[in-house]
């Protein structure tokens, strides 16, 4: 029964720190049906999100694509920043995102998303730009990382991403500091800036944990290193999966609920039912009509 128990806590820590790992992905477009689907409920893959964008960047029919990127947000934290249990909520710290979203010609929404502590960044860095740029504005503080990228500023973006014909990507890293209304207004901000433009955009995190960050291995280091030792930059490769729907409804349910915190909450409560199966186990009760065993000599 200890043995049992032991096996039990162990798989509670392993799909613990798997589900630590899950990030949210939002997307949302000025295009008609640019998503095939409106929620996407099985685990994502980076692959998958840099196929995404790799066709948006073939395609060409996109002024600029904008990610906003959390430093650090899991899956089932989303639905208490946006608020979405209370009666008429509307959207809680995001608010506006809530907005921009709902009002969106297409979106979608991918729950879970895995990251494995570098999620945009390596996706990013893997990604065949060909003729397109990639612009990042961070804090001075921020770590994130991409070969190639031009590093801008949020208070004076270059109008020409918006009108050189090319699809440019602009991240946009948002502080690490959890002010989720601060963030909100940063997003009001960009999109206010891109304005009437064909756009994507796309919120999500680079991690799911501080924890998830700190045992993981940023990929576009390695990346950057090979591409420098060849001499070249990547050439564009061919994909061929589908790109993620349009949204008709007016109310979008960001999240099912704090996957995390009601499953370890489960797990203590079953691990003290255990754990008192295993004391009862042990315990020996004399019966009190046993007569007293003599000792041979």
């Amino acid at each position: 029964m200890r043995k049992a128990l032991s096996l039990f806590l162990v798989f509670n820590i392993i799909l613990g720190a798997a589900l630590a790992s899950v990030v949210p992905i939002m997307g949302w477009s000025s295009r008609d049906k640019l998503f095939d689907e409106k929620e996407i409920k099985t685990t994502y893959k980076s692959e998958q999100f840099k196929s995404l964008l790799q066709n948006i960047l073939i395609e060409k029919d996109t002024e600029i694509v904008t990610i906003f990127v959390e430093p650090r947000l899991r899956s089932d934290e989303i639905s208490k920043i946006f608020d979405s249990y209370s009666t008429n909520s509307n959207g809680g710290s995001f608010k506006d995102l809530k907005k921009f979203f709902e009002d969106a010609k297409s979106t979608t929404f991918i729950p879970l998303a895995e990251s494995y502590g570098h999620f945009v960044s390596s996706v990013l860095s893997k990604l065949s730009i060909e003729k397109s740029n990639i612009y990042i504005a961070k804090d001075e503080s921020s770590l994130f990382k991409v070969a190639y990228a031009n590093i801008v500023s949020l208070d004076s973006l270059p109008k020409s991403i918006l009108s050189n014909k090319i699809v440019d990507i602009l991240v946009v890293v948002l502080p690490d500091n959890q002010d989720y209304s601060q963030h909100n207004s940063i997003i009001k901000k960009v999109q206010s800036f891109i304005g009437d433009n064909d756009y994507v955009s796309f919120f999500t995190s680079e991690s799911g944990s501080a924890v998830d960050m700190a045992l993981s291995f940023p990929v576009e280091n390695n990346i950057e290193s090979l591409q420098a030792g060849s001499g070249s930059a990547p050439t564009p490769t061919p994909t061929t999966t589908p790109t993620p729907t349009p949204s008709n409804s007016g109310y979008f349910n960001y999240f099912t609920g704090p996957i995390i915190e009601t499953y370890f909450v489960v797990s203590i409560l079953l691990a003290i039912l255990f754990s008192g199966i295993c004391c009862l186990a042990d315990l020996q009760v004399p019966d009190r009509y046993e007569s007293p065993k003599q000792k041979i000599l």
